[in-house]
């Protein structure tokens, strides 16, 4: 598993079968990295991208009934999580 930017990202090729997916990898996740919306992590097998999945800084609210003293709880959330369509 690699942390992919935009030079890897501009020259690999990957399909998942959906193409909102698809183009999100391959096109809009440059927006992303540069604005640090996201992490963006490629997983290999034989140096070939075989799925990738990404992740962004969340948060979760607190449902009043929990006695807890905040009003949200930090998490972390998977964006987008695609495998290729050979794997």
């Amino acid at each position: 598993m690699i942390k992919a930017n935009k030079q890897i990202l501009s020259t690999m090729q990957f399909d998942c079968g959906d193409n909102d997916l698809n183009e999100f990898l391959l096109k809009d996740s440059f927006k992303n990295l540069e604005n640090s919306l996201s992490k963006i992590y490629l997983c290999l097998y034989d140096e070939t991208v075989v799925g990738f999945f990404s992740l962004s800084a969340d948060s979760i609210k607190i449902n009043k009934k929990l006695e807890i003293n905040y009003k949200t709880y930090p998490a972390i959330k998977i964006g987008r999580l695609a495998v290729h369509e050979h794997y």
